[in-house]
């Protein structure tokens, strides 16, 4: 009883630091499972893998409690952060307005940040990694990234089978309870490329995750350690709306992503070109000009930065500062621009509005 009165003064002073709202990750004796599952083990790997976990979650954390989202008074300047995100990507401002939505409400109510599991649907390169990526920035949250595409099964997530000779824990475990936040964003990504037989189903366990009042007594069956998930912030992405369960998209507030068209696509092109001339060099290059931005305005992000990185390459061993239109890779300039594009080419030279070089 002391050693629990003793958690709970550590967990009340972690709560009122920055103004973070903290919640219990795990019971406050939990972690003495990896112990007393050490003592009674007659396997040496599994007994010191249980001290070194207990060693390490004590070295790293005072108590079962984690910071849930971002301070309370960096609630404007994370807003302010989610505008940014929608003009570097416009075609996801509906995405955008849900969390903004989610966490103006939660905030008002002093409650834990709540964002409800996002499903983005959409072609290949239309920038659904590179979003997720940038609202994780956003919310000044740790990202952890989850391919379905690369044969793994359901343990990957909740561990695997603690009678296996390799059994490890899951990815939860390790962003929740070794990790620095109760609510990370867990990417899923290509959700629909998972291969499910009746042997193994990788999805299987978010029928669980994705439900918080099944979510909050999570057990990673790897350790016999249960800890509460139910304030991750889950986003998947795919391209075949199809090939995903009924029954896990039910679970999801689903977005099909176009690309943007017209003004939105010369905007977000102007911001990925921006992107990338920082990457390159403020130093070694002059800002592309307008031309450039609207002859990449009807690709995807990702072509758009592969596109640029050739660009640059090719002016740099042409001894050139500037980025000229010969030096786009000639697939690019084939396809000829829109009427929007068009217009937008013969203005003069000077970068979108709100933009500066």
């Amino acid at each position: 009883l002391l050693l629990e009165r003793s958690f709970d003064k550590v967990a009340d002073a972690e709560s009122n630091l920055l103004g973070h709202l903290h919640v219990p990750v795990y019971a406050w004796d939990e972690p003495l499972k990896l112990l007393e599952r050490a003592v009674f083990t007659p396997d040496k790997q599994l007994h010191q893998r249980g001290s070194d976990l207990y060693r390490q979650l004590r070295a790293r954390h005072k108590s079962h409690v984690r910071p849930v989202g971002y301070a309370l008074p960096a609630h404007e300047f994370v807003l302010r952060n989610l505008k940014r995100v929608g003009q570097l990507m416009p075609h996801f401002r509906e995405v955008l307005a849900l969390v903004r939505y989610s966490l103006t409400l939660s905030y008002g109510r002093r409650q834990p940040m709540h964002i409800p599991p996002i499903l983005l649907l959409g072609a290949p390169g239309i920038g659904k990694t590179h979003f997720c990526m940038e609202l994780a920035k956003a919310l000044t949250l740790p990202l952890h990234r989850h391919s379905f595409d690369s044969g793994i099964t359901e343990t990957a997530l909740t561990g695997s089978d603690s009678r296996w000779a390799n059994t490890s824990p899951g990815m939860l475990f390790e962003a929740l309870v070794l990790g620095p936040s109760a609510s990370p964003m867990i990417f899923l990504d290509e959700i629909d490329k998972a291969c499910r037989s009746e042997r193994a189903n990788p999805i299987a366990p978010l029928h669980t995750l994705l439900e918080p009042v099944s979510a909050s007594a999570v057990t990673d069956i790897s350790l016999n350690f249960t800890y509460d998930a139910s304030h991750v912030v889950w986003i998947a992405a795919g391209n075949d709306a199809a090939a995903v369960p009924a029954s896990i998209r039910s679970r999801f507030r689903e977005f099909v992503i176009t690309a943007p068209r017209g003004e939105e696509a010369i905007e977000a092109a102007y911001v990925v070109t921006q992107a990338v001339h920082a990457r390159m060099g403020l130093d070694l290059f002059d800002p592309p000009n307008k031309r450039i931005v609207v002859a990449l305005a009807h690709l995807p992000a990702r072509q758009q930065i592969q596109a640029l990185e050739t660009a640059f390459a090719r002016a740099f061993a042409n001894g050139s500062r500037v980025v000229q239109l010969h030096h786009l890779p000639a697939s690019v300039l084939d396809i000829a621009p829109g009427d929007e594009e068009q217009e937008a080419l013969d203005q003069p030279e000077d970068p979108p509005n709100g933009y500066l070089h």
